[in-house]
């Protein structure tokens, strides 16, 4: 038999005395399950996720696991000293984009575009000049398809 040590609550998120105080009949529960002898072999305690469900269904509020809630973050600002990499698309007046350019202003990665320009699978108005190996791309068609022009 082994040498009883004095056990530590732990805690998930919230702490568990808090739970078990309100609720004893839960730490009764837990305790007959933690002296029951084990079946087949493996001890029976109950994993993180029931004791989340537990917590839900005796009415805690809040995230029992300190995960991420249903409530929605804060919106975040963007930093005072923010400069945007490129100017509106309104006030770009040059007759090709490069694919950074049309990557930021479409908010998709400059791969899709590359993608696009090899599968020949672009928009219509969009076919890519390729210009000393680089590809520029027609702004009026990123601003027709933006729905800009």
């Amino acid at each position: 038999m082994k040498p009883s040590t004095p056990q530590q609550t732990p805690t998930i998120g919230i702490p568990l005395t808090e739970l078990f105080e309100s609720h004893p009949e839960l730490l009764a529960q837990l305790v007959q399950q933690l002296n029951a002898p084990p079946a087949g072999g493996k001890v029976p305690f109950p994993n993180a996720a029931t004791l989340a469900f537990l917590a839900q269904k005796l009415g805690q509020t809040g995230s029992p696991l300190g995960v991420a809630s249903d409530q929605p973050k804060e919106a975040t600002k963007p930093h005072d000293d923010f400069v945007p990499p490129f100017p509106p698309l309104e006030l770009v007046t040059k007759p090709n984009l490069t694919t950074a350019e049309i990557a930021y202003y479409t908010n998709q990665a400059e791969n899709t575009w590359r993608i696009h320009a090899c599968r020949e699978t672009f928009p219509e108005g969009l076919r890519p000049l390729r210009i000393g190996g680089r590809l520029n791309w027609p702004t009026k068609g990123v601003k027709k398809l933006l729905g800009i022009a």
